[in-house]
């Protein structure tokens, strides 16, 4: 048995804000065949041109690579994806997806370009892109069936198998490794009277009887600098002290090059976060407006992991209040698109998952709410199914909706896959030859 794979693109000319009409006809149309085991397709940077060579090296320095295809010892063709695995959650890497591969969701309304794609079941981890916008789906407790990897199994459920994007980890230089080993309760009291003698430290007035518990859990060295006064290149900028704790660490996570304690952190953001609930009251929304640090704006990542010297690693969200009890199914996405404003607009989505479809549009009488210019009024609804656990994302606007592959796509004879790779969307499509 011999396998034939068949390929028809869509590209646009022009793009708006990187977005694409899916019912638009001005486009340019290209059909591709091949039988090679190994192929590379390939598109000009400068023409609307593209083609498959059966070699990398024949690829010219003007050429764009859009994804390589390779028959497998079944004789079945499986789609490379150019993803890394062990991608980190950096600004750079965020922007860099716009050029991989992406999993098109068919708006209900009908397209001037066929598609069977019609929902998708939501797996945690997955990056969705409404619009130019994207958001991950950081948290997904429902009562979901473990992934089976059967031969017939149906794409639609792209990302089952596949990783994840990495939280930052925290560099050796972007906290403090003096840690001082004190149990949660001090560290908690600590914090508390930090927070109520910033002020007269930073005059260097004599600690009062307000910080014998600080006094308490500190080393004779730590008290001689606290009685020096506020060092600005080791102590928090916000509260002026100088202890760091694991569950309190100072640190650098932005341009800055003074210290900030995770606590003091986490107050400041929330001074700009609104939170507010639908109608329903089954989705809970924080926006944020600046989340980002107040003197160089460098924006800031919603988690983080801090591996210390004894090889012991914590989790840290700088935003309370996103975990919803265990016995309930519920939803939490976040959007990643790092904007080139200074300000770094963050939107999180909590959402309990009922019998009730959960709206997302730039209109106000949504469930989930973005104004950006980009997400149609009704652009997308979420559905959870009892039954089976499973959550689907069903697209409502003319632009669809988006979803990241990590990894390699599995082909299966007469099954068609739909994907869109930077200015273009192509059908993918297995067949088998009789000669």
């Amino acid at each position: 048995m011999k396998t034939q794979l068949s390929l028809l693109f869509y590209t646009w000319e022009t793009d708006t804000l990187g977005i694409f009409d899916y019912q638009n006809a001005l486009v340019a149309n290209t059909n591709k065949n091949t039988e090679n085991e190994d192929c590379y397709c390939y598109k000009s940077r400068y023409i609307n041109y593209i083609d498959i060579c059966d070699s990398h090296s024949k690829l010219c320095k003007n050429d764009f690579l859009l994804f390589r295809a390779r028959k497998s010892r079944n004789n079945n063709y499986e789609i490379i994806n150019t993803l890394k695995k062990n991608m980190r959650k950096t600004k750079e890497n965020i922007n860099k997806l716009d050029s991989k591969l992406w999993f098109v969701i068919k708006p209900e309304k009908e397209g001037k370009f066929e598609n069977n794609n019609k929902s998708y079941i939501i797996n945690e981890n997955d990056i969705i892109k409404f619009g130019r916008k994207k958001y991950e789906v950081i948290k997904l407790n429902t009562t979901v069936k473990p992934y089976q990897n059967l031969e017939n199994d149906s794409l639609s459920s792209i990302n089952n198998r596949y990783g994840q994007i990495f939280d930052i980890t925290l560099k050796k230089n972007q906290y403090c490794n003096k840690i001082t080993n004190v149990s949660k309760l001090e560290s908690e009291s600590i914090i508390n009277n930090s927070k109520s003698n910033s002020e007269e430290k930073k005059k260097s007035i004599n600690l009062s009887d307000s910080n014998n518990t600080i006094k308490s859990s500190q080393s004779k060295s730590d008290e001689a600098s606290l009685n020096e006064g506020y060092n600005p290149e080791q102590d928090c900028r916000v509260c002026f002290g100088s202890l760091s704790t694991k569950e309190n660490p100072k640190l650098k996570i932005c341009n800055c090059h003074t210290y900030i304690h995770y606590y003091c952190l986490k107050m400041f953001l929330k001074t700009n976060i609104k939170v507010s609930e639908n109608p329903n009251g089954n989705v809970t929304s924080y926006k944020s407006e600046k989340f980002n640090c107040e003197v160089c704006e460098e924006s800031l990542p919603l988690k983080f992991k801090i591996k210390f010297d004894d090889n012991e690693i914590r989790e840290y969200c700088l935003l309370d209040g996103l975990l919803l009890p265990d016995d309930t199914n519920y939803l939490i996405l976040e959007s990643l698109t790092y904007v080139k404003e200074k300000k770094n607009l963050k939107n999180i989505f909590v959402a309990k998952l009922t019998n009730e479809e959960i709206t997302f549009g730039r209109n106000e009488k949504n469930d989930m709410v973005d104004c950006d210019i980009t997400i149609s009024r009704y652009h997308a609804k979420i559905k959870y199914d009892e039954n089976n656990g499973e959550v689907s994302l069903i697209s409502t606007g003319k632009y669809g909706v988006l979803v990241l592959v990590k990894d390699n796509l599995k082909m299966i004879n007469d099954e068609k896959v739909y994907l869109q790779v930077g200015k273009s969307f192509v059908r993918i499509e297995q067949n088998e030859i009789n000669y």
